[in-house]
C-alpha cells in the first residue's frame, strides 16, 4: 500500500461502499445487538446531516466524548466527513491538557463549562433520538482528503505527567493504519472486540481498519469476561494489566476458548507467563507491538523479546548528552519514521524536550543487538537498578502477580543518593501475612526491598501505572507520618508529671 499519494479516502466512504456491496453483513455489534452496514450507513448519514447543522467550516477542531462507542464513532466519522479534525475523550474524563480550550466545538455527553471552548454542546438522549429518526436527503459522494491536511488529534497517556496533544495528517494516519492492519492480520471476516475507548489510539485504528475492510467492530466494554468472549471475537487488544484481569476472571478450562483469536499486546512488554496463560485459556496466537502515540508503530516484538523495526523506522542509542553509542551498548532510544509527528500541539516546552534534530526520544532504554533489531529494557523512569543490573519494573511486577495473591502491585525505587537504593513493593490486598509475601517476592527481586501495603495503585483509564502520582502519594504520606510523629514527640515532652 502506497503512502505518498496526494489524497486519501475517509472511512465513511468505505462504509458507504460496503453498505452497497454487503448491506446485511454486521458492521458493528453494539452490546450484543448486530448493526448491519446498511443500518450503519443510514445512521452515519443522519448524524452527518445533523452535525452539518452546526455550520462549522472544514478544518476546525472538534472534541468528542460519549461513553457509548457506537455513538462515539457516529460522531467522529460524521465530523470527519465534514472535514473536521476530531479528538476523542472519555465522557467521564476531566480533560486538563488544553484540549477543550483549543477546540472550536466540544460535543460532550455531560454538561461542560461554557468557558472551556468556543462552543459546547451537550449530547442528550432526546437529541440523539431525533437525529437518528430524521428523514434523509440524498447522500453526496465524499471527496478524498488532502494528504497533508490534519486528520485526527491523539493524546499521550499521561503516565509521566499532563497528557500532550499531537496532530496527525491523513498521510501519517494511513501509514499507521497499514502497520496496524499488518500486525494484527485483519481481514473482512475479522471481529474485533473493543475493551477500551476510542480515545486510545490502538482502538481508534482498529475501528477504522475494521470498517474500511468490511469487517465487524464489537462495542462491548462492559459485561463479564465470559459474555465478551461469547461474542466470538477474532481479535482483541490488551495492556498486560487488563489481560491479566481478564484471564483471572475466566474459569479453568481443559481447552482454549477461542482457538482463532489473536491477542495483541500494547503499552508494555507482555511477560512470558502472561503470554503462556493467554494461549492456554484463550488459544489462538499473540502478537506484540512496540510504538508510541508520537511515532506510531516502531516495530513488532518477537517471542525472544527483541523488536524488529517497522519499515521506514530509524533508531539510535544515545547517552544522556545525546552522543551516539555503539551497537550492543544500552542507552536512551531515539526514533524517527514516516508516521512521526513534529511535536506537541500548544506545548513548545515539551516539544523542545522530546523532539530534537528530527528525532523523538520516548524515554525508553534499549540496545541495538543487530541491524533492525532492538532489545528493550524499559522506560527510564520505570527501571530499577539492582546492583548495576537494570530491570524493567513491569517484568518484576508481572512475576510477583503470578506467584502472590495480590489485587495489584507496583514497584519503585526511592532515590536516597546511593548507587542501588532500596526497592519499594507497593501491594494492594493479600498482605495479611507480610512475612509470607516477602518470602514469595525475595527470589524474584533478589535485592534489598520492603513491602508497603497501599489502598490502590494509581493507573490511567487504559491501565498504565502512574508512577509519578504513586511516588507523590507515598512521599506525602511519609511527610505526614513524620509530622505526626514529631508532633507527638513534642506533646510528650510537654507533659508535666503530676
Amino acid at each position: 500500500m502506497g503512502h505518498n499519494r496526494d489524497s486519501y479516502r475517509r472511512t465513511a466512504a468505505f462504509i458507504a461502499l460496503h453498505a452497497r456491496r454487503r448491506p446485511g453483513h454486521p458492521a458493528v455489534i453494539r452490546d450484543q445487538v448486530p448493526i448491519t452496514y446498511a443500518a450503519l450507513q443510514r445512521d452515519l448519514t443522519a448524524m452527518t446531516q445533523a452535525l452539518a447543522g452546526f455550520g462549522l467550516p472544514a478544518g476546525l477542531v472538534v472534541a468528542v466524548g460519549h461513553e457509548d462507542l457506537y455513538i462515539q464513532l457516529l460522531l467522529v466519522f460524521g465530523l470527519e466527513s465534514l472535514g473536521m479534525v476530531t479528538a476523542s475523550f472519555r465522557a467521564d474524563e476531566d480533560v486538563d491538557d488544553g484540549l477543550f480550550a483549543a477546540a472550536d466545538l466540544v460535543l460532550a455527553q455531560r454538561p461542560r463549562p461554557a468557558e472551556t471552548a468556543a462552543r459546547v454542546f451537550t449530547i442528550t438522549p432526546d437529541w440523539l433520538r431525533d437525529v437518528l429518526a430524521a428523514a434523509l436527503p440524498p447522500v453526496r459522494p465524499l471527496a478524498p482528503a488532502p494528504a497533508e491536511s490534519p486528520a485526527v488529534i491523539f493524546r499521550s497517556s499521561g503516565t509521566t505527567g499532563r497528557p500532550k496533544r499531537m496532530v496527525l495528517t491523513h498521510r501519517m494516519f494511513a501509514v499507521r493504519l497499514h502497520a496496524h492492519h499488518k500486525a494484527l492480520g485483519l481481514s473482512r471476516d475479522a471481529r474485533f472486540l473493543a475493551n477500551m475507548h476510542l480515545s486510545v489510539g490502538s482502538i481508534y485504528r482498529s475501528v477504522n481498519n475494521c470498517l474500511r475492510l468490511g469487517a465487524t467492530f464489537i462495542c462491548y466494554t462492559g459485561g463479564t469476561a465470559a459474555a465478551q468472549l461469547a461474542l466470538r471475537p477474532t481479535h482483541m487488544t490488551f495492556l498486560p494489566y487488563h489481560l491479566r484481569l481478564l484471564l483471572a476472571r475466566l474459569p479453568a478450562c481443559s481447552a482454549p476458548l477461542l482457538p482463532a483469536l489473536t491477542v495483541q499486546g500494547i503499552g508494555a512488554k507482555m511477560p512470558d507467563d502472561l503470554r503462556r496463560l493467554a494461549l492456554q485459556k484463550l488459544g489462538g496466537k499473540s502478537c506484540e507491538t512496540y510504538g508510541t502515540n508520537e511515532t506510531g508503530s516502531i516495530g513488532e516484538v518477537g517471542v525472544d523479546g527483541l523488536v524488529t523495526l517497522a519499515a521506514g523506522v530509524e533508531v539510535e542509542i544515545v547517552d544522556e548528552q545525546g552522543v551516539v553509542r555503539p551497537a550492543g551498548q544500552a542507552g536512551l532510544l531515539r526514533v524517527r519514521g514516516p508516521a512521526m509527528v513534529a511535536g506537541y500541539a500548544g506545548d513548545k516546552l515539551a516539544s523542545a524536550a522530546m523532539f530534537r534534530d528530527g528525532w523523538f526520544t520516548p524515554g525508553d532504554i534499549a540496545a541495538i543487538v543487530a541491524p533492525g533489531r532492538l532489545r528493550l529494557t524499559g522506560r527510564r523512569e520505570d527501571v530499577v537498578n539492582r546492583g548495576g543490573i537494570k530491570t524493567a519494573c513491569a517484568d518484576l511486577e508481572s512475576r510477583i502477580l503470578a506467584v502472590a495473591s495480590l489485587v495489584d502491585v507496583a514497584i519503585w525505587q526511592r532515590d536516597n543518593g546511593t548507587a542501588s537504593p532500596t526497592i519499594v513493593v507497593c501491594a494492594v490486598g493479600g498482605v495479611a501475612d507480610l512475612a509470607q509475601l516477602v518470602a514469595l517476592i525475595r527470589p524474584i527481586i533478589n535485592f534489598p526491598f520492603h513491602v508497603r501495603p497501599v489502598p490502590e495503585i494509581p493507573r490511567t483509564p487504559e491501565g498504565k501505572i502512574m508512577r509519578g502520582v504513586l511516588r507523590q502519594r507515598l512521599e506525602e504520606a511519609d511527610a505526614q507520618a513524620r509530622a505526626q510523629a514529631q508532633a507527638q514527640a513534642v506533646a510528650a515532652r510537654q507533659v508535666v508529671p503530676a
